[in-house]
This record gives structure tokens, sequence and C-alpha cells, in this order.
């Protein structure tokens, strides 16, 4: 039950995959799809509404009592005896009719509380007598002003509660774009099993794992503008709420959360236990830049503890049975200073006695393992690491040594490996290099992000042989797939202490 992880640049390589649940039946993904824009209408209209009454609510006062006192003075007209009882019913009957400009007739009413219509109403006689003929022009006229103000006041409100709705569906989309819209509920067709990602500002490896995973991955994100294409191609377009903003150093805040809605159907089920896990995994790698090889100063451990504690204690609060898991993925070798910068600890140090997450997964050493794997593949121990960073150039140097590896200036006919800062660069270089005569079979390109590989595998002049392209290491793909591995075994029911030893073991780089 456990895979083989081959090397990300080897092409049939088997790696993790998340086996979500999915319902093939296009009957039942059509009535989700009705839930989720049912869910979507009723909270539109319900805050279009709510909106209106607050607004209206003076308004509506006042046209009912105008309503209510002309229908009285009506009532006053209608009947040759003092009823009060008749006045107030006469009064209140009129109020939805006259938004039509219609009147319930008075012996209905006048039976309806048990009373004589001849009693009680007079008999006009309106063409005989001009007595008769001004209090039935009078009653015209009450009927005609109530009718006014109540249809107007309807009309205005109708036209209201179109404008509510077209400025709260307008902020409704803003705030899924924003990223501060609940999600919608599993009750009412939303996505089941979901893993919270801790993304910082900026996150390759989660940006990747979205568009693997769709809305299974739910990311914490502090900028959405730098997640906008993302957010708006797997929101469609604004309209299905698929992740969650948290302003920097804003993790153990309340009000940071507040509208964040946990649903037990987010969870991974243990097949061991049957007990289900909430996955929080947290990306603190080096994003854009990954061969730095250096600490990242995106997403702290901080950070990670206050949200991990934060949604830890929500779940028992709120009686929520799921289990909370905290994966993550940094430099493991990342020094913190304790009492003043009198001593200093590593981060896997510190977790290990902290406890702030359950399995580590080092930001450095897997990036630095497909490298070394792919220079085996080639049977030498030297390359050529074209690249535009002195920090880059040197870091990768210092770690390769520790393998027996060195990097040279220039030797064609050495393995080349390029790495710029944008993906555009390195696909430039790599084609300069093919001009001036590098075998295709020794150029590998180091990438950051899943759009890079499409480029790559997409590009015509890079194919080499029928149904081959040209080699390429992305380490967005190689922590995404760390992050599944993770999954795979928490699936499996395996402690939390096998799965960072096994974590570890994978993790492990033979020299040459």
């Amino acid at each position: 039950d456990k895979p083989v992880v081959k090397p990300a640049h080897d092409k049939g390589a088997s790696v993790y995959q998340e086996k979500w649940k999915k319902d093939k039946s296009k009957m039942n993904h059509f009535f989700r799809k009705l839930l989720i824009r049912n869910q979507i209408a009723y909270r539109i209209f319900k805050r279009s509404s709510e909106a209106v009454l607050r607004d209206s609510l003076y308004n509506l006062l006042v046209a009912a009592s105008g309503v209510f006192v002309i229908g009285c003075y009506e009532a006053s007209l209608i009947a040759k005896v003092r009823n009060l009882k008749f006045f107030v019913k006469y009064s209140l009957a009129q109020m939805l009719p006259s938004i039509i400009w219609h009147t319930k007739r008075a012996p209905l009413i006048a039976k309806q509380l048990n009373l004589k219509p001849d009693y009680i109403l007079r008999n006009l006689n309106v063409y005989e007598n001009q007595a008769d003929a001004i209090r039935e022009s009078r009653i015209e006229m009450c009927q005609t002003s109530r009718s006014i103000i109540a249809g107007f006041f309807f009309i205005a409100q109708i036209l209201h509660l179109v404008h509510e709705t077209s400025e709260i569906r307008h902020e409704y989309y803003t705030e899924v774009l924003n990223g501060r819209e609940s999600m919608i509920s599993g009750d009412d067709g939303g996505m089941e099993e979901r893993i919270i990602r801790f993304a910082g500002r900026q996150s390759d490896v989660t940006e990747y794992s979205v568009s693997q995973y769709g809305r299974h991955v739910i990311p914490i994100i502090e900028d959405p503008e730098n997640f906008k294409h993302v957010i708006y191609d797997h929101s469609e377009e604004g309209l299905i709420p698929m992740c969650w903003h948290v302003k920097e150093n804003c993790y153990g805040l309340k009000k940071s959360w507040k509208g964040f809605n946990i649903e037990e159907s987010w969870g991974i089920l243990n097949e061991k236990t049957q007990e289900k896990y909430l996955i929080i995994e947290a990306d603190s790698s080096l994003s854009e830049q990954s061969l730095a090889l250096g600490y990242s100063n995106d997403l702290t451990l901080q950070e990670v503890s206050q949200g991990y504690r934060h949604i830890t204690n929500t779940l028992q609060r709120k009686n929520i049975p799921l289990n909370p898991v905290c994966v993550l993925l940094a430099d493991e070798q990342e020094l913190f200073s304790k009492s003043g910068g009198q001593y200093t600890e590593s981060l896997r140090s510190r977790i290990k006695k902290t406890k702030e997450c359950d399995i580590l997964i080092d930001a450095k050493k897997p990036l630095i393992k497909e490298i070394v794997q792919w220079v085996k593949s080639h049977g030498v121990n030297e390359i050529v690491f074209d690249t535009s960073s002195t920090e880059y150039y040197k870091n990768l140097s210092s770690e390769l040594k520790k393998y027996n590896i060195s990097i040279v200036s220039e030797a064609r006919h050495l393995p080349h490996l390029f790495y710029y800062e944008r993906t555009a660069d390195t696909i430039n270089e790599i084609r300069s290099a093919l001009e001036i005569g590098v075998d295709n079979d020794l150029v590998c390109a180091f990438l950051d992000t899943g759009e890079g590989s499409e480029e790559i595998n997409q590009y015509g002049g890079f194919k080499k042989t029928s149904g081959e392209k040209i080699d390429y290491i992305n380490s967005a793909e190689i922590y995404d797939n760390l992050f599944a591995s993770v999954r795979f075994h928490l699936r499996k029911g395996r402690e939390f202490n096998e799965i960072q030893d096994i974590v570890d073991e994978e993790l492990k780089i033979q020299p040459l």
C-alpha cells in the first residue's frame, strides 16, 4: 500500500495521487450544482432583504400608519354607528389591497365581526341626496389616497430591493475573490474531503495543488492579489467561495477567522480507526526562488502555530468530530534564537519539543535529492548550472559538494541545469544552449510552478524524439507529492511518528 516514488524528472514516475471521492452520476452532479446555486441565491436574497428592511423600516412605519389612519377615517364615513372594532378591522383589511388599488368590501368585514351590515353600514343614495354624494366622494378620495401611498411605497421598495440585490451580488463576488466569504456547507452541495492549506503571501505548491484538486484544497492566504487568477479560475469566476484571507501576523486573532465555517464533511477518513482527520497543511518554503535554499520570510512557524491552535480550539468549542493534523513544509535547519539570543535551536529540534506541528517535511532535501538523482542518471559527478543569480549558484554548489558533485563553469558534454527567476527566461536560455550545440539529452529545467511544466511540455522546439520532451524538475510538483504522501499514510491509519520516519527515509540522499 506504499507507491514507489521516483524522481519528478522521470516522466514515467509513479507518484502519490490523491483519490478524492467523485460521484460520476451526471444527475447527482446536476443537483449538487443546483444546491450550490440555491445556497448562493439565498445568501444574496437574505442580505438584500435585510438591507431593504433596515433602510426602509422607518418609511414602512410611516406608510403603514398613513394607510391605517386613512382606512379608519374611511370606515367612519361608511359606518352609521361608531364601532372602534369595525374601524380597526376595516383599516387593517385594506393594507395589502391598497397596493393594487383594491378595496375589500365593508359588508364582508362586518360579517367577519358578526355584525349586521344593515345595522352598521350606511346606505348611500348618491343620485338623490347631496350629503350622501359628498360622503361618497370623500370615501373614494380616501381609497385613492391610501392606494397611492401603499402602491408607490411598494414600488419604491421593489426598486430598492432590485438595487440592493445588484449591489450585494457585486459585494458577494468581491468577498469571494478577496477570500472573505464563508464556504458552502456540505448539506447545500459543498465539497467533501477538504484540506486547509496555509499559503502565506505566495505559494507555488498551493497554486499547483489547487490546479490538481480544485476546491478540495482551501488556501489560507495573506494577499488575495497574488492568488487572484487561481481564485478566479476555481471559484467559477467569483461564484463559489474557495479560499480564506488572513492578514499577515493575524493568525491568532479571532476576528481573522470570523465567518470561516469548518464542516464535518471536510474530514478525511482513517481507514484503521474510522475516525476523521482535518488536515492542515502549511507551506513555508521559498516561493519562486526555491533554489535559493534559504529560510522563508513569508509564512512563519508562529503564524502556523497560532492558526493551527485556533482551528483546534474551534473544533473543540463547536464539538466538530474531527481530529486536527498539522503538516508543515519548511527548512528543518532554520534557526530560532532563545533567551535573548544566548542560544539557538533548529526548527526540527523545536518542533520535537513544542509539538507545534505533527509532521515536518523538509523543504530543501527533496530538491537536492531530485538534482542528485538527475546527475546520477547521467553517470557523472560534474554539471553546469546555468543561472543569473550568484546566490543560487553559491548555495547549490555548497549543497552538491556534500554529495560529491561539482559545478563547473562551462562544458558542452556535461549535464546542464537551468534555473532563472522567470520560466520564460529559463526556456529562452535553454534554446540558446541548444543552438550552440549542447545535447538536448543533457538539458534539465528547474521550475517553481505548475504552469512552468506546462510551458516546457507544450514548447514544440523542445521535443527530443516522438512523444518525449525535455527533462525538468518542478519544486511545486515535488512538494505537492510529499503532501499527498502524508495524506496517503494518514488514510492508512499510520501513527504520526511512523509517518515522520517514512518521510525522512524518503528524503535521504545517497552521495555519488
